[in-house]
């Protein structure tokens, strides 16, 4: 009988550790699994996820932001200008890139592959009263006109300090002297693709000496056909004019053409003039564009209200010699340009002119001086 009561209390004892062995068993993966979900909480809202959060917003807030208003106060006091300077205080990244395509575009248009990895720049060479430009896109290159006869050495040498030694296109956008005067010095140095001129004959000196330079390439001069599209490298090119070749006037021959790089179009108008304009408008070409060569050195037989509407620039370069005898640029051009509200540079001012595109927006480089606003653009 005390055996049995003996094993009943031994067997009551082993029963109570059991239940306190599986307590704290249970206890301790309770706590085990709070402290597994509280870690995996405290990590999820702490640095790691709070962090990145912080560091975006800090990016958006004072990367974007401060490097926008940076170039826009900047802009003021400097030679060079952005795309973003336009947003007059806008530090939004989309604003910047919608400023300059507002006229063409929304700033989220896909650009093709090869605009999203190559670069484009454009030279507004100074050659006094003349006028000439560079194109490069992805290491192809275009020039258009060559200012005058006296240039060919200031050609010659632009392309050899940069070693282009190849010019895809070359264009003289009409049969006048401080359009295709220069162009021999450039095929002295480089060899060309094709060339164009919107006349292939003309009893100038400087016109023969242009067209034996061609040919002695092995070239002849190409007539362009209105509505010819092109390709610079990621670039698309577009010749617009001249449409009437019956015009006695050599500017209301010249060729007009639209490059069209992601969303940012540039416009060369050439000499074109009022009648040339008008033949474009008929056309129905759309020829909006952030940024316009203007017409005829700043004459004001161009750049007419009707034509300056379609085109709406933000950005706007004439070529021209400083105090030339044609008293160019007019009065009544840059009122119009004032009264469009671009932004202007002129090469008798900032001398060579240097504007880069990424597809979104553009920016500018001024060997002198700082671009005109306002009525200081008629009042200079």
């Amino acid at each position: 009988m005390r055996k049995k009561h003996c094993f009943n209390i031994l067997l009551a004892v082993l029963l109570a550790s059991a239940l306190l062995l599986s307590a704290c068993v249970s206890d301790d993966t309770q706590g085990s699994g709070s402290q597994q979900a509280g870690d995996q909480q405290t990590n999820t809202s702490s640095s790691s996820t709070g962090s990145d959060v912080s560091d975006i917003g800090s990016n958006s807030a004072s990367g974007v932001g401060s490097n926008s208003t940076s170039d826009i106060g900047s802009n003021a006091g400097s030679n060079s200008t952005s795309g973003a300077g336009s947003n007059a205080g806008s530090n939004s990244a989309s604003d910047a890139g919608s400023s300059v395509g507002a006229n063409i575009g929304s700033a989220d248009t896909p650009l093709s592959p090869a605009t999203e990895n190559g670069g484009f720049t454009v030279y507004f060479i100074d050659v006094g009263q003349a006028d000439s430009a560079l194109v490069d896109c992805d290491g192809h290159y275009m020039l258009i006109d060559g200012g005058n006869v006296a240039d060919s050495s200031l050609l010659y040498s632009f392309l050899k300090s940069r070693d282009i030694k190849y010019l895809d296109y070359v264009i003289g956008t009409h049969g006048h002297e401080d359009h295709i005067g220069g162009i021999p010095g450039a095929l002295s140095f480089a060899t060309a693709g094709k060339v164009y001129c919107s006349v292939d004959t003309g009893d100038t000196k400087a016109f023969t000496n242009f067209v034996k330079a061609v040919n002695k390439q092995g070239l002849s001069i190409t007539k362009p056909t209105p509505g010819e599209t092109f390709a610079l490298g990621s670039a698309q090119i577009e010749i617009m004019a001249p449409i009437n070749f019956s015009y006695t006037d050599a500017n209301e021959l010249s060729i007009v053409l639209r490059i069209t790089y992601g969303q940012t179009p540039f416009l060369f108008a050439g000499d074109a003039g009022r009648l040339e304009e008008q033949d474009i408008l008929a056309a129905g070409y759309d020829i909006g564009s952030t940024v316009l060569k203007v017409g005829h050195h700043g004459s004001d037989t161009s750049t007419t209200y009707p034509f300056l509407r379609k085109v709406m620039p933000q950005y706007a370069v004439i070529s021209v010699g400083k105090d030339n005898i044609y008293g160019l640029p007019t009065d009544t051009v840059l009122s119009r340009l004032r009264d469009a509200d671009v932004t202007l540079f002129r090469t008798d001012f900032n001398s060579t002119v240097t504007c880069k595109s990424d597809g979104k927006t553009v920016s500018f480089e001024t060997e002198k001086g700082a671009p005109l606003q306002g009525d200081a653009i008629i009042q200079n």
